[in-house]
């Protein structure tokens, strides 16, 4: 599923891929159905970008919900929260987690990092003492969200360990560590999952 998104072809909300072409919508409802059907213990998550997005949670929670009246095996949502330093608020990613949890559904963070550009596609800042304070506050906010919603969430994994192996490549740097050493981002994040 996709929101407007500048150059994407959509129907319905739809992602005008191959598998929207050929089988239309319902291929979300057989590939959970084949999945469960060769893995029953297996747990299903539905997962995507930008689910913080109002537009797109309210898809996500349309299609969740449309699974489950069909008696779709679903167990959760993974949000890939691929995030920037001021956008989105922490608290449109909370307000994803809590509706998909008061469907009785799972939530799992599945590739969580955060650029240094304030927006998509957003110039980069100059890399100042105050840009990497921010950097890090705003991990240390996410992971306090987490936290306060840690009943909803099952995981939160990172989109890789260091920054000159993440996938936005420099001068970005999303993640917590840079050349395998700790940056005031892994600081925030441990202060904050060991609070009481």
């Amino acid at each position: 599923m996709v929101a407007a998104e500048p150059g994407i072809e959509t129907e319905n909300g739809w992602r005008k891929s191959d598998w929207y072409r050929i089988i239309g919508p319902e291929y979300v409802e057989l590939a959970f159905r084949f999945a469960h059907e060769a893995d029953p213990e297996a747990l299903l998550f539905y997962n995507d970008y930008d689910t913080e997005s109002p537009a797109k949670r309210d898809l996500i929670l349309e299609l969740m919900r449309s699974l489950q009246r069909k008696g779709v095996p679903v167990h959760g949502v993974g949000h890939q929260a691929h995030l920037y330093s001021t956008y989105p608020e922490v608290g449109e990613l909370e307000r994803s987690i809590q509706a998909v949890g008061e469907l009785g559904l799972r939530n799992q963070v599945t590739e969580l990092d955060v650029s240094l550009r304030p927006r998509a596609r957003a110039p980069m800042p100059e890399r100042t003492p105050e840009l990497l304070a921010a950097h890090a506050q705003r991990y240390r906010e996410l992971f306090r969200m987490f936290r306060r919603n840690r009943q909803l969430i099952d995981a939160v994994v990172l989109w890789g360990v260091n920054d000159e192996s993440s996938w936005l490549r420099a001068p970005d740097a999303p993640l917590l560590f840079s050349e395998f050493s700790p940056k005031p981002d892994f600081r925030a994040v441990i202060e904050e999952a060991s609070a009481p």
